[in-house]
């Protein structure tokens, strides 16, 4: 979920898309290597504390960071896939901190 958003903001901001024919055959020039790399590792969540340290119950929280490209802003973040959190039936409970 975190990859397929993050993907879908870069696009939308005309910084990924599609590769052409040329982008995959110029694998040598610098941007052509930042394209390729935003489309194959966009996102990732880093769980950490007690969830990290397998010192976790059944009723604790699992507190995690999500790492994305400075391009993808914190308001992205808080106005976008954070609702996905809350929408998805597979999140119990997702709690806001945009103010932390």
């Amino acid at each position: 979920m975190v990859r397929h958003w993050a993907l879908e903001v870069l696009e939308s901001k005309g910084l990924i898309g599609f590769p052409t024919e040329n982008e995959e055959n110029a694998k040598t020039s610098r941007s052509s290597s930042t394209i390729v790399d935003l489309r194959e590792n966009p996102a990732q969540v880093v769980t950490f504390g007690s969830f990290r340290l397998k010192a976790h119950f059944k009723e604790t929280d699992i507190d995690a960071v999500c790492i994305v490209p400075h391009y993808i802003t914190q308001i992205s973040f808080f106005e976008q896939l954070f609702k996905r959190f809350k929408a998805d039936q597979r999140v119990s409970y997702c709690q806001d901190v945009s103010d932390a």
